[in-house]
């Protein structure tokens, strides 16, 4: 049995998971794979894969935390091919989860938990865009260049 050509493979994968952090295997993976499909170095998809997975703890800790601890809100992960790299869109719902762009020093200087993960994010994706989307809610649009 013959492996399917690299550049062969789905265009766009969209993902609902739970706000719960042993999901966050579900969506590695599938950043690996869009990843290998579309012929990304293994750094840069290792790169990407920890921005990814950044994005989506901290808002599963922020979405848990105001919900109580149990009952937050699903996130929905968009995952697309473009032709200068890859996108990916993740949705939420309610506040507006901050991911500020930080200097490695700041990242380590301050008292908030999640900053060095917003510096990895910023550091290892080109483009960090967060938007309101009426229809989905809050959305954390990165790009990473293939």
């Amino acid at each position: 049995m013959q492996d399917e050509p690299r550049s062969v493979g789905p265009e766009q994968i969209s993902l609902q998971i739970p706000s719960r952090y042993s999901y966050l295997r579900i969506v590695r993976q599938a950043v690996g794979d869009l990843c290998a499909q579309t012929c990304v170095s293994e750094f840069k998809a290792a790169q990407l894969e920890m921005a990814v997975d950044e994005i989506c703890a901290e808002l599963i800790e922020k979405l848990r935390q105001r919900a109580g601890g149990g009952g937050a809100q699903p996130l929905l992960i968009t995952l697309r091919r473009e032709s200068e790299g890859i996108v990916t869109e993740v949705f939420y719902s309610g506040e507006k989860v901050q991911f500020p762009a930080l200097s490695a020093a700041a990242a380590k200087c301050t008292e908030d938990p999640a900053a060095l993960g917003s510096y990895v994010v910023h550091r290892f994706v080109e483009r960090v865009e967060h938007f309101r989307d009426p229809e989905r809610g809050w959305c954390v649009r990165i790009s990473k260049a293939l």
